[in-house]
């Protein structure tokens, strides 16, 4: 009896260990990243610049469909009179799904305001189109 106890919690032990070390939703992967970054900043100055073609550049054929020129400066111009003029960005967390990735970034707007946007990548390495974005006001926590 002493021995399987042993043997029961050793087991359990071993278990707890790698449930510390899984993090079933995290992603750390630094191609993905940089595209995404990319991809964010892109999309962030062409609102700046009211720029339709460089907006749409990276979204899925869907997204391009349902947001034609004329939808798109009426964003454009929601963005700019609620939060300001787009400075900077700062990663938040990348999050993995089973077929696409999410992206937050904390926005900085002149003239001081914040936002945060959510960047929603097609394919679970996030190689694929922005399938959805949205730009809302922070989290505080």
């Amino acid at each position: 009896m002493n021995k399987w106890f042993i043997i029961v919690v050793l087991l359990l032990a071993g278990v707890y260990a790698l449930a510390l070390n899984y993090a079933p939703n995290q992603l750390d992967d630094a191609q993905m990243r940089a595209r995404a970054d990319a991809t964010a900043e892109k999309m962030l100055l062409a609102i700046n610049q009211d720029d339709y073609a460089s907006f749409v550049a990276e979204l899925d054929q869907s997204l391009k469909t349902d947001l034609p020129e004329s939808e798109f400066h009426k964003y454009s111009a929601y963005i700019k009179s609620n939060y300001g003029t787009y400075s900077e960005k700062g990663f938040v967390n990348a999050i993995k799904n089973q077929d696409s990735v999410v992206v937050i970034y904390g926005l900085k707007f002149l003239p001081g305001k914040a936002g945060r946007m959510e960047l929603y990548l097609s394919k679970s390495d996030g190689s694929g189109p922005v399938i959805s974005y949205e730009i809302r006001p922070p989290i505080y926590r």
